[in-house]
């Protein structure tokens, strides 16, 4: 890994960036289904750092848990998830679906090319992330099994926030 310069000033801007754009709840969806927050970070810059990664997920945590108590009562159906992926940060994001069925579309992967399981054992993650005090947290963990023409990769992640567990008990 290449040692970052101005790490803490990187750190303060992309704070900086993720209260900015998660200071009010969106009143826009993609599709009529959802909005997300990606990490305004580079990849090579997350890639860069373990601390810097536990970093970043307490601040998505953070922000996440922020969106859910400024939920305005007009929009009481919306649901607020945090995507949270240990070898890919790049693609961890806050994630505000319109309603249930937008929420049941996203998570929904039961293809023969993607399948979304929940996994048991989501006390792992939680810990590699140092997510153990936030006990206010709603938190699963997923198995995201990928299958195309060469390879199959298995791949796990963390959802936070407003989850719906029933929906991946297959």
């Amino acid at each position: 890994m290449k040692k970052q310069r101005g790490l803490a000033r990187k750190v303060k801007n992309i704070t900086s960036k993720m209260n900015e754009n998660t200071q009010c709840f969106p009143t826009a969806f993609y599709n009529d289904e959802y909005y997300n927050y990606p990490l305004p970070v580079s990849r090579e810059l997350l890639q860069s750092s373990k601390t810097l990664q536990i970093q970043i997920a307490h601040l998505l945590v953070e922000r996440t848990l922020h969106l859910i108590h400024i939920k305005p009562d007009n929009q009481q159906e919306a649901l607020v998830t945090l995507l949270l992926k240990p070898n890919d940060m790049w693609n961890s994001q806050i994630v505000v679906h319109k309603n249930k069925e937008s929420y049941c579309s996203f998570y929904k992967r039961n293809t023969i090319f993607q399948q979304w399981l929940l996994f048991k054992n989501s006390e792992k993650l939680v810990t590699y992330f140092s997510l153990e005090n936030h006990t206010d947290l709603q938190a699963m963990t997923i198995e995201e099994r990928i299958v195309d023409a060469e390879e199959k990769q298995v791949n796990y992640f963390l959802v936070i926030g407003e989850v719906i567990s029933e929906l991946f008990n297959r």
